[in-house]
C-alpha cells in the first residue's frame, strides 16, 4: 500500500494577508499606462464593429483627459456606493440563489 500525501491546507488569514501586501494601490493602477492601455484593449474590442467610425468621431470629439475624468468620477461613486453598503448592507438587494 502507498501512502499519498494530502495537500496542506493554507491558513485563510495567511492567504488574506498575501493578498492584501500584493494588491496595487489605486493611485498605481489608475495613472497614464493604464488608461493607455485600458483605451488600446476598447478599441481592439470595437475595431470590427460596424459603428467604427462613429465611435472614432466620438473619440475624436471628446477633451484631452476625459477617460481619467470618467474614471476618477466612477471610481468616487463606486467608493461611496460602498460606504452606504457597509452601513446598511440589508437595504441592498442580494444576489439571487443558484
Amino acid at each position: 500500500m502507498v501512502d499519498i500525501e494530502q495537500p496542506k491546507k493554507k491558513d485563510k488569514a495567511k492567504k488574506a494577508k498575501d493578498e492584501k501586501v500584493n494588491a496595487l494601490p489605486p493611485a498605481q493602477l489608475i495613472n497614464a499606462d493604464m488608461l493607455h492601455a485600458m483605451g488600446r484593449e476598447l478599441a481592439s474590442i470595437h475595431r470590427g464593429t460596424r459603428e467604427k467610425d462613429d465611435i472614432e468621431a466620438d473619440l475624436e470629439a471628446r477633451a484631452d483627459g476625459w477617460l481619467l475624468a470618467s474614471v476618477t468620477t466612477i471610481s468616487a461613486a463606486i467608493a461611496a456606493e460602498q460606504r452606504e453598503w457597509k452601513k446598511h448592507p440589508e437595504k441592498w438587494p442580494r444576489p439571487p440563489k443558484a
